[in-house]
């Protein structure tokens, strides 16, 4: 039966497919306006479902949370109308990022509210697969094609790597690193109790093993032709970060070497001499990256506490010295952190630093206690995509890209809510 609960969520979903089949990058009115399109789900669900019983649920647990999240949206409001002294260098520009923030918002409270069943979680993680295995291929067919698909390419540049419908390839090898995590958590996690499971049962979950492990080595083969090295290395450091909770069972050891050949197929395959010649010309851009981080870390001691406003980088960068880096210009620091210090100071780094690692470390208090599998996965899955792009962001900017931020927020949610769910009631709620 069709309610408004559900459509609300299958919106939501199309929604989200939209945003993440687009980058963001030229069109900023697209992802300003679908904003506004979450937003107004989350008023329409609250005006008219009234199941707050996910929400009921969540906001006392995560009080801390919610506060760091308030009082970063008030720097970042107070920047934009410069109240309380708080100016920012390029007031326009600090509009839309106060309005992308609430959009942020918007989406993670949303999805907390509708994924109240393992079988909605389930539904949100078959979408993005499909988005990354969909990008993927689009990638692929215009990279060995040497031509644009349906007369259509981002750029040139797309027909010599593999960057999906996305302009650049860090974009594309972002967004996919971060999804390839529930394939490669579902084939490394194993059941403890698997022989006490039926014939017919351990048949199913083997084959959507086969199944996960077929989308991982798709995904990585995509990575590899992307040509991202930092995306490539964080999905590593990802890895080692999850070894380091998971690796407690001996039967993970056939898991670890399938994985391990895998990620060694899809390079001899596909990768190895485009990233020869990507890892090749890592020194000559690691000295200028280097300069562009010291000329920031200069420039954040003129405005330490607060920053100069959201979305201001390329503003205040203009304004440096003109020695420094001669007459080059750039509009994102290329380490994130950097560049949220120089905008929105310590104060903004220790907030949205706070909401993070509280949210990773109760879904880890949770991992540790559960005896479900699923919950297991979900959670893990959900902390090994985040760790990619936290990775990624120390020598790129993932997260000026909506695209890999709005599944950022998506994995977030799937794992505050699989924390939260109940998974011996496994049918979706009316």
């Amino acid at each position: 039966m069709l309610t408004v609960d559900r459509l609300i969520f299958a919106v939501t979903l199309l929604l989200f497919s939209t945003l993440t089949v687009f980058d963001g990058a030229r069109n900023a009115i697209l992802f300003l306006s679908i904003s506004g399109g979450f937003l107004v789900l989350l008023g329409v669900w609250l005006a008219l479902c009234r199941k707050v019983s996910q929400l009921q649920q969540f906001f006392p647990e995560y009080k801390s949370v919610l506060l760091a999240c308030t009082i970063w949206l008030l720097l970042t409001w107070f920047q934009a109308y410069g109240l309380f002294g708080f100016d920012s260098v390029n007031p326009y520009q600090t509009h839309i990022e106060l309005f992308l923030y609430i959009g942020y918002g918007a989406l993670l409270v949303l999805l907390i509210a509708l994924l109240r069943s393992p079988t909605r979680i389930l539904w949100l993680v078959a979408v993005i697969l499909a988005i990354a295995v969909f990008q993927t291929f689009f990638g692929m067919v215009n990279y060995y094609s040497e031509s644009a698909v349906f007369g259509w390419a981002p750029t040139h540049y797309a027909l010599k790597r593999v960057t999906g419908s996305y302009v650049n390839r860090n974009f594309y090898a972002n967004l996919v690193a971060m999804s390839a995590g529930f394939s490669f958590i579902w084939v490394l996690t194993r059941s403890r109790t698997e022989s006490s499971l039926s014939r017919t049962r351990r048949h199913v979950r083997g084959g959507s093993e086969v199944v996960a492990l077929a989308l991982l080595l798709i995904m990585l083969s995509g990575l590899m032709l992307s040509g991202s090295r930092a995306a490539i290395v964080s999905f590593a450091g990802a890895a080692v970060f999850v070894f380091f909770f998971v690796l407690r069972d001996d039967r993970l050891r056939i898991s670890i070497a399938g994985l391990l050949l895998t990620g060694l197929t899809s390079f001899v395959l596909f990768g190895a001499q485009l990233m020869g010649q990507r890892f090749s010309r890592l020194g000559i851009e690691a000295s200028d990256r280097l300069e562009q981080w010291k000329t920031t870390l200069g420039l954040i001691n003129g405005s330490k506490i607060t920053g100069f406003g959201a979305g201001s980088y390329e503003t205040v960068f203009r304004s440096r010295p003109s020695g420094e880096l001669g007459p080059m210009t750039y509009n994102h620091a290329h380490n994130d952190y950097l560049e949220l210090m120089l905008e929105q100071g310590v104060v903004g780094l220790f907030l949205l630093g706070a909401i993070v690692c509280i949210l990773v470390w109760k879904s880890l208090h949770k991992l540790y206690q559960s005896r479900s599998l699923l919950r297991k996965r979900l959670i893990l899955s959900g902390i090994f995509g985040a760790s990619v792009i936290l990775l990624h962001a120390l020598v790129d900017f993932p997260f000026q890209v909506p695209a890999n931020t709005w599944l950022f927020i998506a994995l977030l949610s799937i794992v505050v809510s699989a924390t939260r769910i109940d998974f011996r009631a496994p049918a979706e709620p009316s």
